[in-house]
């Protein structure tokens, strides 16, 4: 048992790394996306132009991982193992990302209200919002940015993002497997 745990952590750990550096690096991207244009008042297509990447690309991260696990160990797996890869390797990808994200306000001091001042500006014309739901959301982002580099937003963000990739990636793990994987034969 021990010696199948082993062959699941580099293909594991190089995809959680890989990809939570992407993800960290596409989030970076779009935030100074954000930053750079004009508010538009097309507020949910500023956020499905950011947020739709990255969730596209966490989509993925199973299918990497269970990939590069079949290519090293050969192709027996059950459905379990792709979910627990999957899971494995998003909770890493998470991690790697949130802890990057934490660390980027410091070398770039600025990002942080230049990003959040403008979602704001783009909340304050959008018309896809009720001003009566506009002006929570501006508090909200407010908020946000006050306490956006606390170790309790930090570790929230760790902890929701963690989970939601790890629950994700369990599901397409089991697909991963299924598509890549096969079953293993059962001996008497």
């Amino acid at each position: 048992m021990m010696e199948s745990e082993k062959s699941m952590l580099k293909p594991v750990l190089m995809t959680g790394l890989i990809f939570g550096f992407v993800l960290f690096l596409v989030g970076i991207l779009a935030g100074y996306y954000i930053i750079s244009k004009e508010p538009t008042g097309r507020f949910f297509m500023v956020t499905f132009l950011t947020v739709g990447p990255t969730c596209l690309i966490a989509l993925f991260i199973s299918f990497f991982a269970v990939k590069s696990y079949v290519k090293e160990n050969g192709p027996e797996m059950t459905l379990g193992k792709g979910a627990i890869i999957g899971l494995s390797a998003a909770a890493i990808a998470a991690a790697v990302s949130v802890v990057f994200m934490f660390i980027w306000p410091m070398i770039d001091s600025s990002y942080l209200e230049n990003y959040y001042s403008a979602l704001i500006a783009e909340t304050e014309i959008t018309t896809a919002l009720p001003p009566e739901m506009r002006e929570p959301m501006i508090d909200a982002y407010y908020e946000e940015m006050r306490s956006s580099n606390s170790i309790t937003s930090f570790l929230s963000n760790l902890v929701s993002s963690v989970f939601m990739l790890s629950l994700l990636n369990a599901i397409t793990g089991l697909i991963a497997a299924k598509i890549f994987g096969t079953r293993p034969v059962e001996t008497l």
